[in-house]
């Protein structure tokens, strides 16, 4: 994991507390520990690749459902394993109809109408991990001065080309974390980024050959991302401060 940190580009951060005089700190300090806190992860089983072509009609963009890969329980109990010594209780949010899940996870629904359950579970603070939609520059174009903006939300494989040529092959992970207090049923701090590392596996393959085979290939690494993003996300919250 170390290396993956070393090599993961942090596009975006943008850290939102209620209350600005107080400090992420200050404000968790405030929670007695043994509280319990549901944990739950919505990034979904989509994976989107994304091209970013030399203007906006070489733009391209598809999804493959990847539901076998599992990857929210996976982020939640690596989450959950990894915060065994914090000062909350990290627990599985369980029981919920799947279609509010799912309401959430397509933003027809905000998080926020998870709380009722989480409460008649006992919890004390509910953090919930989403995809955001996210705007960030990933610098210049090899050999040009433009700098080249893309547009991305969950996880997946972003690519850059210029006149036909691809150039910057990205794995990423775009991300929100939003924590509530549920005695007061408010958000009390939310975070967001973009992580990205190259793909030395898939840049040789051209974006419309991409098919399922060949991003299982970067699945682990792809897993790695996310949940480093998600561990980062809770300890820049200051809800726990285990890696």
């Amino acid at each position: 994991m170390a290396s993956i940190v070393k090599n993961i580009l942090i596009c975006i951060f943008t850290l939102g507390l209620v209350g600005c005089a107080v400090s992420p700190s200050e404000r968790m300090a405030q929670y007695q520990a043994g509280s319990k806190l549901a944990y739950i992860s919505l990034m979904g089983d989509s994976f989107d690749l994304v091209m970013t072509g030399t203007t906006i009609f070489n733009n391209d963009a598809k999804s493959i459902d990847v539901p076998e890969w599992n990857f929210d329980q996976k982020i939640q109990d690596e989450i959950i394993r990894s915060s065994k010594d914090s000062k909350f209780i990290f627990q599985n949010l369980s029981n919920v109809d799947k279609s509010k899940l799912d309401n959430v996870l397509k933003g027809i629904q905000k998080p926020d109408t998870l709380l009722i359950d989480a409460k008649n579970q006992g919890f004390a603070l509910l953090v919930v991990f989403i995809p955001e939609y996210q705007s960030y520059v990933n610098g210049n174009r090899s050999g040009n001065t433009i700098s080249v903006t893309q547009n991305v939300q969950g996880y997946g494989l972003s690519k850059i080309s210029n006149l036909g040529t691809e150039q910057m092959t990205f794995l990423f992970s775009s991300g929100k974390t939003i924590i509530y207090d549920l005695t007061t049923s408010k958000e009390i701090g939310s975070v967001k980024t973009v992580g990205m590392r190259h793909s030395n596996v898939l840049h040789n393959t051209k974006f419309e050959h991409l098919t399922r085979n060949h991003i299982e290939k970067e699945k682990d690494l792809l897993f790695d991302i996310v949940t480093l993003q998600a561990k980062n996300h809770i300890r820049d919250l200051r809800v726990c401060n285990c890696w």
